[in-house]
């Protein structure tokens, strides 16, 4: 079992002393440490030198002062309450009931003036009573109508596949319900006062039940009421996923598809383990966005793998192994003359090939399913996309076991896309690779350079690598056939839909231009969009947000072309980071890393709006919030700003970095690698555990999992897995003694085990001889782990003792005969024990002194033993 030393080092910060400090201006608590030259205050932006912010340093802020409102004086000269609730109608009357709704407080502060004078006034009035009964009750009724409101607004822009436009009315929502649940209680005591005292001074019975009813139906919705943690909690989300599914199934059902019995049909399919899956998953993306299809989409397009050591798809589990013969010559494949190493360049010359090993019963087949596997490219459900020796494209099954040549590779060899982990590839079965053309080399003798001369009639020679060294192949997964989208070019920019953009390199081999191309993937057609050489960000529209280098690499200016008109649009020049279009409006900042203020603007770069000064970074956008990193070093804050940039709210500040985000809750690490959970209104910030990382926390759909450090002994530790609710509560143990752990999916994850295991070993030395070995190996075991039953199921175990095989004569014939060596696992002894300890005066006492007892007796003994024995041999003297 893999438990760790401790360091019992201390370790000494390089830097100076810290200490904690007040911003003279602002009052924001700082963090200074001496070793710095500035500290800069996230909240003003003021900076200081250490020696300015002493431990004594006060600060000069402001304190906040409620608003005076400018009907207070009015309402407050109404001396009788008769007169107060004719007000109260009028004033509720024409009350902006649609901006109160959309707020977290409770009441009208110069109503609550207004009533709190005539109940001091005119307390033994019954009327009083009822006044302060309808201001309270009518604000909290309606804000109850607010909340239907939103439920509403959320169903009414709720989307299947992206949900960011419900999001933005479920933060308003979780907002006002929080400020429900925090006042219901002391509100519902004074109302159920209001009745008792209105009753006590006079009212009649029909005003005193008509209020009764009025309470009871509001203590009904509180009672209701709960915060919703995640956007499916809502009662209208899950109608309008009802209603997409109808929609949906009405869609197809004029397609003549039967969206019902196609996703059982296709299920069906998913959960048989012998059947093919590329069926079940062609199924699924025919009816796309019904049901949960499109989660089933991405499952069975899933590639998962732990560490390069594990490798998981469509329910298998598999493991790569390189080949023993690991180094070859591109040509080794093909029987043919093997070129001479420097006809090639130096990259292409050795090349390393593995082989896939199913694996079965917790250790890999004996047998690889293939080999000469030299890059993984992606899988379509069942079949495995790979290249072989770096030449040609092939499709294996891994249910039906059949292999497939899917692209030769002629006269060239193969790249991915950015690399296999940006590999392009779309869920509808479209995938796009990089072919690398051999450049020609010039030779000697008539043949060659006749040869040569055919050659470039139709490929000019390749040297320059800004030159068009590749092409793009296209494969239709689907139907597992290949072709040549474009012949030649120099580098992919990009996928947008059926657009794809590349670079390509002037025809004249003495120019240096660069000509940014479209190719439509379904017709073919290629269009030149520009003829310089830059970086795109992202196509929304028909229109392609991109920035030019210029006029040097230290500046970038950033331009919006038009598909349709072919239009270009300068936006702004001389942009530090492009971050997004949000709302066909594009967010960038300008300046440099110590200045750096974030802007939006439109399309047509008409309406440029500062947004916030020195933004550090922009972490992502929700729920039409933008989440923005200020300040630099142990003083950063995290908050968020509506896209406008009016409404600001602190989330956090000693902030690190963010763990995970969840529709309610943000969770993130401070300077001191502290793991907190805070709501995503900056309210109620807790601690869940110390000493983390961020790669030890998987917020799950309902959960979170995470590795926590545990002392064994004061020099061991390990570390054990733990569960707790998404709010941070309810933390169980569920594990002891993980390594490390990996997300799946929603159902599951993967954890890791390095144990120190002791194994009999059993060595044949004739047929029916045997000797025994004990051995201790290194072996690393990995486990499933299902987040519904949180049961646990070995998958691999690797680093295990190897059998082998031994001949043997045997008979009168000398028949050669096999025996292999066999293994099984010894447990090892505990290391550590727990030995219980019994408090003074227990029952262990009585049993400890008759130990105790016993020892001084059989000492006694020994000792007269001893002294006989002496005595015998004195006397004998």
């Amino acid at each position: 079992m893999a438990f760790y030393e401790q360091n019992t080092e201390e370790q000494k910060s390089t830097s100076g002393v810290e200490y904690t400090a007040k911003c003279p201006t602002c009052g924001f608590p700082l963090t200074v440490d001496e070793g710095e030259n500035i500290i800069v205050c996230p909240q003003c932006e003021n900076k200081y030198k250490p020696s300015e912010l002493s431990r004594a340093s006060v600060a000069i802020a402001n304190t906040p002062t409620s608003e005076s409102f400018s009907k207070a004086s009015l309402a407050m000269s109404i001396d009788t309450p008769e007169s107060g609730l004719v007000y109260l109608e009028n004033f509720f009357e024409n009350y902006a009931w649609d901006s109160y709704k959309q707020i977290t407080t409770i009441g009208i502060e110069e109503i609550d003036m207004m009533v709190e004078k005539n109940k001091i006034k005119n307390g033994a009035n019954s009327s009083a009573w009822i006044l302060d009964f309808q201001s309270k009750s009518i604000p909290l009724a309606k804000k109850f109508e607010g909340l239907n409101d939103l439920e509403e607004k959320m169903a009414s822009v709720y989307d299947s596949v992206d949900n960011t436009n419900a999001l933005e009315f479920f933060d308003t929502y979780t907002l006002i319900v929080r400020s429900l649940l925090d006042n219901k209680d002391a509100i519902l005591k004074q109302l159920t006062m209001d009745i008792d005292y209105a009753n006590k001074f006079g009212a009649d019975t029909v005003t005193c039940n008509e209020m009764l009813i009025q309470l009871n139906e509001l203590k009904s919705k509180c009672e209701k009421l709960s915060m919703p943690e995640k956007l499916d909690d809502v009662q209208s989300i899950v109608t309008a996923k009802e209603k997409i599914n109808n929609e949906i199934a009405k869609k197809l059902a004029v397609k003549g598809i039967n969206a019902s019995a196609t996703y059982f049909e296709a299920l069906n399919i998913f959960q048989s383990p012998a059947r093919d899956k590329s069926h079940s998953l062609q199924l699924f993306e025919s009816i796309k966005g019904f049901s949960d299809s499109a989660d089933y989409v991405s499952r069975l397009n899933k590639f998962f793998n732990y560490d390069y050591d594990l490798f998981s798809f469509v329910g298998k589990h598999y493991v790569f192994r390189k080949d023993e013969a690991a180094v070859f010559n591109v040509d080794d494949t093909k029987n043919k003359k093997k070129r001479k190493p420097e006809d090639y360049e130096e990259e292409d010359v050795n090349i390393s090939s593995f082989s896939l090993f199913e694996v079965i019963d917790g250790v890999p087949a004996e047998n690889p399913l293939f080999s000469g596997l030299t890059q993984l490219l992606t899988c379509y459900s069942n079949k495995l996309f790979y290249i072989y020796k770096n030449k040609e494209i092939r499709c294996f099954d891994v249910i039906t076991y059949e292999e497939k040549i899917i692209d030769e590779g002629k006269n060239g060899m193969y790249n991915t896309i950015n690399g296999v982990d940006n590999f392009f590839f779309a869920n509808d079965g479209k995938a796009f690779f990089m072919r690398k053309i051999i450049p020609l080399k010039l030779s000697s003798g008539c043949v060659s350079k006749v040869k040569e001369f055919f050659l470039k009639l139709f490929r000019k020679q390749k040297v320059d690598p800004h030159k068009n060294n590749y092409s793009i192949l296209y494969v239709d997964m689907t139907n597992s056939t290949a072709k040549t989208l474009v012949d030649e070019m120099i580098d992919i920019t990009d996928y947008y839909g059926d657009n794809l953009f590349y670079f390509t390199a002037d025809s004249d081999p003495d120019s240096e231009a660069v000509h940014f191309m479209d190719c439509n993937v379904i017709t073919g057609n290629k269009k030149e969009l520009l003829d310089d050489k830059c970086d795109v960000h992202n196509v929304i529209n028909g229109k392609v947000v991109y920035s030019v280098w210029t006029p040097n690499d230290l500046n970038k200016d950033l331009y919006v072309y038009d598909l349709a008109s072919g239009k270009n649009t300068l936006i702004e020049k001389n942009i530090y980071y492009f971050y997004k279009i949000i709302k066909d409006r594009i967010y960038y900042t300008v300046g440099n890393k110590d200045f750096c203020p974030l802007f939006s603007n439109n399309t047509e770069g008409t309406d440029r709006l500062e947004i916030m000064q020195n933004v550090a970074d922009i972490i992502t956008v929700r729920g039409g919030w933008l989440y923005i990193v200020k300040g630099y070093g142990k003083n950063k804050i995290l908050i968020k700003i509506s896209t406008d940039g009016k409404q600001r709210i602190l989330i956090c500040d000693k902030f690190k970095e963010v763990v995970e985000f969840t529709d309610l809750y943000i969770y993130y690490l401070d300077n001191n690698s502290t793991l907190h959970v805070v709501r995503n209104d900056g309210l109620d910030d807790r601690i869940i555990a110390t000493q983390m990382k961020r790669e030890d926390v998987i917020v799950s759909y309902d959960s979170i999992f995470y590795l926590r450090k545990e002392d064994i002994t004061p020099e061991k530790y390990a570390y054990s897995l733990y569960k707790m609710d998404l709010s941070g509560h309810n933390s169980r143990k569920l594990i002891f003694n993980v390594d490390s752990f990996k997300n799946y999916d929603k159902d599951s994850l993967y954890l890791v085990r390095e144990e120190n295991v002791r194994f009999e070993i059993t060595t044949p030395t004739t047929l029916k001889e045997n000797i025994t070995d004990y051995q201790n190996y290194d072996v690393t075991r990995y486990f499933k782990f299902n987040k519904k039953d949180e049961k646990v199921e070995l998958v691999l175990s690797l680093g295990l003792p190897k059998t082998d095989t031994y001949e043997f004569k045997s008979g009168c014939l000398r028949k050669t005969v096999e025996a292999k060596s066999t293994f099984r696992e010894v447990p090892n002894k505990s290391l550590f024990k727990h030995h219980n300890v019994a408090a003074a005066g227990s029952t262990y006492q009585s049993q400890m002194d008759k130990v105790i007892a016993a020892r001084e007796a059989e000492k006694a003994a020994k000792e007269e033993k001893k002294l006989q024995k002496q005595k015998k041999k004195n006397k004998n003297k």
